[in-house]
């Protein structure tokens, strides 16, 4: 009873932030929350289900409860560190370690948005799962999909591994894709179920075998470091970075968000609910 109370209080709140449309709001629109760290292990439910402690080690954000056996029923309602209690989903990326030293993370920042020309863009089925990024990467991946850059702002570079930032700490970025096949939840690759846009005449559009526009999600990482030297990951090399997502969203309230932000195009800010 308390959780749908407070489910009900979030719901008829949002969206939180004041919505006001721009000339940059079509780009901008969606939103974000903001979701400290919960825990480190070297569990991954997605890659390796069940096989405690058999993964490398992985720092984790939202869900206060995920380890190698959780499952969305496992999920949903549960405790987050997220700004929005009615997000209990998963986040995880791996431990990033500078000469030997395991960094924790100041915190991430959670997007919503959407890159597909056209639309309507759907909400996430509850129980998702989803993996960007290459951990058995063997050289610097596109910065399309993962970079590094420093948190002094967009006049820093993207690149492919950390860099020197001055004073600024470094953040990494991780961008998931948003065409699902409209069927499974997850594939034998953890990944083709969900592809990303194609671009065609500088149109950007889901693949027939992938009709489903999906919210873009992007994961922001900000570590308490400032220079790139000795910066590995626990998969490897700094440039095998990659994030995972396990959906356990409240459906109703995710719904509301990607109507009222994304699919009216408008930036709907950073989500806050009552516990903040």
């Amino acid at each position: 009873m308390r959780r749908i109370m407070i489910a009900a209080l979030i719901f008829a709140a949002l969206p939180l932030a004041a919505p006001t449309p721009s000339a940059g709001a079509a780009r901008n629109a969606g939103w974000k929350v903001g979701c400290g760290f919960s825990h480190r292990s070297t569990d991954d439910p997605i890659v390796m289900p069940g096989m405690k402690g058999m993964s490398h080690s992985h720092d984790f954000f939202g869900n206060d409860t995920t380890d190698s056996t959780s499952t969305v029923a496992s999920l949903v309602g549960k405790p987050t560190t997220c700004s929005l209690a009615a997000d209990a989903s998963a986040y995880w990326v791996p431990t990033l370690y500078q000469n030997g030293t395991a960094i924790q993370p100041i915190k991430t920042a959670i997007y919503y948005r959407t890159k597909v020309d056209g639309g309507p863009v759907q909400p996430f089925p509850l129980g998702l799962m989803l993996i960007a990024g290459d951990s058995h990467a063997t050289g610097p991946q596109s910065t399309d999909v993962v970079y590094y850059n420093c948190h002094s702002g967009p006049d820093s570079p993207d690149a492919p591994m950390p860099y020197n930032c001055g004073s600024n700490q470094i953040d990494a970025h991780v961008f998931f894709p948003q065409c699902w096949d409209g069927v499974h939840l997850d594939s034998p690759d953890h990944k083709s179920h969900v592809v990303y846009p194609t671009r065609s005449n500088g149109v950007r559009s889901c693949p027939a075998s992938n009709p489903v526009i999906l919210p873009r999600l992007i994961i922001r990482i900000s570590w308490p470091i400032t220079n790139g030297d000795g910066v590995q990951l626990a998969s490897g090399p700094a440039y095998t970075l990659h994030a995972d997502f396990f959906n356990a969203w409240d459906p109703a309230i995710q719904k509301q968000l990607v109507d009222t932000c994304i699919n009216a195009g408008v930036n709907c800010g950073k989500q806050i609910d009552p516990r903040h």
